[in-house]
């Protein structure tokens, strides 16, 4: 198989960040915390231990005209195929090393357009599912694709686009979704050692920390239909508000999908995707910040009282 140029780059890309992600293992800060998931993809843990369905896509790079890269985890020796949910179409297959680690690029390039990407595995043990990708090809010139983990149990993970080295976010709210199960699953940014409280409606439902890479994660109960306001406060030490970030999330007019297909809509430099699961539950994420630059909404820190919009 020949590689075209594009592909190439995205598989050197690919693979030191796959280097530096599958090995990424956090521990809580203090007892009632969240311990932190990697927000740009990469493992919280071991499989056993974080509870993600394998096999589990955990690198994605997808170029503008739709060639890819994915990689992931799955069980060891495991044959790993990865189809379009819904067309049912496969996009590539490889199989699991020693490690559990696979690695794979389509013959064909991705179509401009959303599709859910849907991993499955065959081993001794059987057939499993893991957890669907949504992404989305804008098309060559019409800026960056998009590459979303959607699951129907816990929290929305970004995949595409990644920040570059030396542009994360003092402090940033980047994805905001809710799973079929009723959960509110919030990431950002924010300095290491940062705390982190989350209001909805002006209400406070959850409080973290930011681990020692500036990521953190706060899990609530999600409110009702409708559209809702977000605000997340970082302090400092002393209980100082240094930085306040508020953005509106959740249900709008949308068509729903049916499932297997992905709903996208966006505006306002805010992602909005939206999945059906064959369950009957519908799975609901945010994403906020244009792609490819800046890819987050960033705040400086503020007094307290002031608000920063993001975007």
């Amino acid at each position: 198989m020949i590689l075209r140029p594009s592909v190439l780059a995205l598989v050197g890309l690919a693979a030191a960040a796959a280097a530096a992600v599958l090995g990424l293992s956090f521990d809580g800060d203090e007892p009632g915390d969240q311990p932190p998931p990697a927000i740009f993809g990469g493992l919280a843990g071991p499989p056993a231990a974080d509870g993600r369905r394998l096999p589990a896509i955990e690198v994605l790079r997808v170029a503008a005209a739709g060639d890819a890269m994915i990689a992931g985890r799955a069980l060891p020796g495991a044959a790993v195929r990865l189809r379009d949910a819904g067309s049912g179409v496969e996009i590539g297959h490889a199989t699991a090393d020693l490690r559990g680690q696979w690695v794979l690029v389509p013959e064909l390039p991705l179509g401009s357009g959303a599709r859910l990407l849907a991993p499955s595995q065959t081993g001794p043990v059987g057939t499993s599912d893991g957890d669907p990708v949504a992404v989305v090809v804008p098309g060559p010139g019409r800026g960056a694709a998009l590459a979303v983990v959607l699951p129907a149990h816990g929290g929305a993970r970004v995949l595409q686009p990644v920040p570059a080295a030396g542009t994360v976010p003092e402090f940033a709210i980047a994805v905001a979704g809710r799973d079929s199960d009723g959960h509110l699953s919030v990431a950002g940014w924010a300095e290491p050692g940062t705390t982190i409280h989350l209001h909805l409606d002006n209400r406070l439902v959850g409080r973290g920390r930011a681990d020692g890479a500036g990521r953190w994660r706060i899990v609530a109960r999600a409110p009702g239909e409708g559209r809702h306001r977000l605000r997340a406060d970082a302090a400092d030490a002393g209980g100082r508000v240094t930085g306040r970030i508020q953005c509106g999330w959740g249900d709008d007019d949308g068509p729903a999908p049916a499932p297997g297909e992905l709903a996208v809509r966006t505006a306002g430099g805010i992602w909005s995707l939206v999945r059906r699961t064959r369950g009957g539950g519908t799975v609901l994420a945010e994403i906020y910040g244009d792609a490819p630059a800046p890819p987050w909404p960033q705040a400086q820190s503020v007094p307290a009282g002031q608000v920063v919009n993001a975007p």
